[in-house]
């Protein structure tokens, strides 16, 4: 299965570049700021409905100038090497935008998730989680994933306890080996509803920082969005159906 996501890193390194010409930094230097440190990929079986099951997924290590690295893990068939990189390369800037010590890191797994049940998706995360831990790109102190596309809380759970049971002198840290945890298993409060959150408040002003926006422009929101000020009319969608026709936020909640 061939995936064309060279456009997004293409564009990724596009972008850095263009931001990079206003600084005056050493030769090569920036070159070597966008180079992804490595990329592994990892092939595995799982016997399922009485039969083998074979999977490939990816972990990509952008930069190690902090660590723990930090990146999510995605679920999703239209998934390669190429997007897993572009996707750690992000964490990194993101991460060093607001001067949060990590390095970028993410991964992914080409599955359709809503094709296996509970209990099967479970025993294909756990190996998973395996490949990921013989290689080193699991850990506290070295690389901590977190949800992503077709992933939450659960497959974190399951994450985390095979960790744990993989590394069983780790008893003091071993929770801390992904992020986005249920409350029950030591994760935050808000945090599933932190990014939306984030960008419903900072759009408002996007035409103070860009002034090539229109004021009160419409919106299109992912998920779950209340009203908030500045936002004109909105598209709610749920994963892939689009609720409502330009309703307005306040007006429907789901």
């Amino acid at each position: 299965m061939q995936v064309n996501s060279a456009g997004f890193l293409e564009s990724v390194d596009q972008n850095f570049r263009h931001a990079m010409s206003f600084l005056d930094l050493p030769e090569g230097l920036a070159e070597r700021i966008i180079q992804c440190n490595s990329t592994y990929t990892v092939r595995f079986g799982v016997r399922l409905r009485g039969r083998m099951y074979s999977f490939i997924g990816w972990r990509s290590v952008h930069s190690e100038h902090s660590e723990p690295v930090k990146g999510g893990i995605r679920y999703a068939l239209n998934t390669d090497a190429e997007e897993v990189e572009a996707l750690a390369a992000l964490m990194t800037l993101k991460c060093s935008l607001v001067d949060v010590p990590f390095g970028g890191s993410k991964g992914a797994l080409r599955i359709n998730p809503r094709e296996w049940s509970p209990q099967e998706l479970e025993r294909i995360t756990r190996r998973f989680t395996q490949e990921l831990n013989k290689r080193s790109l699991i850990g506290p102190g070295v690389n901590v994933p977190a949800p992503d596309i077709g992933t939450g809380e659960r497959e974190m759970a399951w994450i985390m306890d095979e960790y744990r049971r993989a590394n069983p002198t780790d008893v003091v840290n071993a929770r801390a080996c992904v992020t986005g945890k249920p409350l029950s298993k030591g994760g935050i409060a808000g945090r599933t509803e932190g990014d939306g959150q984030g960008g419903s408040i900072r759009y408002p002003e996007l035409p103070s920082r860009c002034p090539h926006t229109r004021p009160r422009r419409p919106a299109r929101a992912q998920g779950r969005l209340r009203h908030r000020p500045g936002l004109r009319k909105c598209r709610l969608s749920r994963r892939q159906v689009l609720v409502g026709r330009g309703q307005r936020t306040r007006d429907r909640r789901g």
